[in-house]
């Protein structure tokens, strides 16, 4: 250690009480520039958290993928997860006693496929084999206390036919007189959990309440919608990505996902391996910051600003606390250069002390910001959950 270290921490420690609160001021000022900060990333990932619970957590659905077409999601490096999702038909819901919902209508799914349909559990547990069952809660309810997690229900399962042989989905709104329902098989299962009503599946509020059962995935020979997570490379590329699996160019899906008029040969291209194909928009808007450019200057001004402010009056703080020692330090510089220290050795033991004072007070300041910001959000959490019913997750 040379003259120059040894005077500069001679001088911290002869003078504790202006040590301390030039740390103090560098610990508050980094602790407010670090809370700033994570509340904003917790902010945009409680948003992405609750995009996932009510939209899905999946990037892109490929709607009606053949069992021999699934390979080529199965087996691209640039998605992370899929989830598998079919609809399996309606049951006839005798134990409901609505008489304007007679129906079930029923999707098969596996445990990725759940959570990519923002699945909610309200009691028990989801299907996990075959013969078992999962029914909302407005068709238990429906059932006055009938059915419940545990009991066992037969379905007779089939189509609703609205005559001439025309088959009515999910979209077409229940007529009791002007339709039959075409019984195909019976099956029993049991019922092993509760769910919340699925709200991005389907319109299935027509005549019907839903069910979900299990979907044996590696075994599934009708087609299945599919919903893919990308992987962070395969976000960053997703025109590309998305393109590949649809087995058309960029330029055409593109077009295609823009609405442009496509020709005939060009809608028979974008179908070939996916009936449609669809993105969960929000998550990608948040998760990639997707915004226009006018919505992304207001979000990285306005924590510009706030970091400028911070900065602007941390400077003012700190520089009190080295000017209450003004004639200290000139005296101190004076003796020195009286033995012969350059300007540039002078400008050496500036840097040393602010070194110093920055490796004691710029961990403490992050450490306080952290556990700042994580008091602030479970406090504020706890009253945005009961409020408004919104999350707020706290992430580093």
């Amino acid at each position: 250690m040379d003259v120059l270290q040894k005077l500069t921490f001679r001088t911290l420690k002869l003078n504790p009480k202006r040590t301390i609160v030039t740390i103090i001021g560098i610990v508050l000022s980094t602790a407010l520039i670090t809370a700033v900060a994570n509340m904003s990333e917790s902010f945009r990932e409680s948003l992405i958290a609750y995009e996932k619970s009510e939209s899905g957590d999946y990037h892109y659905r490929f709607e009606g993928v053949s069992q021999e077409n699934r390979k080529y999601f199965e087996e691209n490096r640039n998605i992370e997860k899929l989830g598998y999702v079919r609809a399996a038909g309606y049951g006839l819901f005798e134990e409901s006693q609505n008489p304007e919902k007679p129906y079930l209508y029923i999707y098969a799914m596996d445990e990725n496929g759940a959570a990519a349909a923002a699945i909610h559990l309200a009691e028990g547990r989801l299907p996990q084999a075959p013969g078992e069952l999962a029914l909302c809660r407005q068709a238990v309810s429906a059932t006055k206390g009938a059915i419940g997690v545990g009991d066992s229900l037969e379905l007779v399962t089939g189509y609703r036919d609205g005559g001439e042989g025309y088959r009515l989905g999910p979209g077409n709104p229940y007529y009791k007189d002007e339709e039959q329902f075409r019984a195909q098989d019976r099956q029993r299962y049991t019922v092993v959990g509760i769910i919340e009503q699925p709200g991005n599946l389907d319109y299935v509020s027509f005549g019907s309440y839903s069910a979900c059962i299990w979907l044996d995935a590696e075994n599934c020979k009708e087609p299945a919608d599919l919903y893919a997570t990308y992987t962070d490379k395969g976000l960053q590329n997703r025109m590309e990505v998305t393109a590949g699996l649809m087995g058309i160019s960029p330029e055409l899906y593109q077009k295609y996902s823009y609405m442009e008029e496509l020709t005939k040969e060009e809608r028979e291209q974008v179908s070939q391996i996916s009936s449609n194909v669809a993105c969960n928009i929000w998550l990608l808007k948040w998760q990639l910051m997707l915004f226009s450019g006018g919505a992304q200057r207001m979000l990285y001004g306005m924590a510009a600003l706030a970091i400028l402010v911070i900065m602007a009056a941390s400077v003012f703080c700190i520089r009190s606390s080295f000017a209450m020692a003004l004639t200290e330090k000139m005296r101190m510089y004076g003796m020195i250069s009286s033995v012969g220290a350059t300007k540039k050795q002078r400008k050496r033991l500036v840097h040393l002390e602010a070194l110093a004072l920055g490796l004691w007070g710029i961990p403490l300041g992050i450490l306080c910001g952290i556990l700042a910001s994580a008091v602030i959000v479970g406090a504020i959490g706890g009253l945005m959950e009961f409020v408004v019913e919104f999350t707020l997750v706290f992430t580093m």
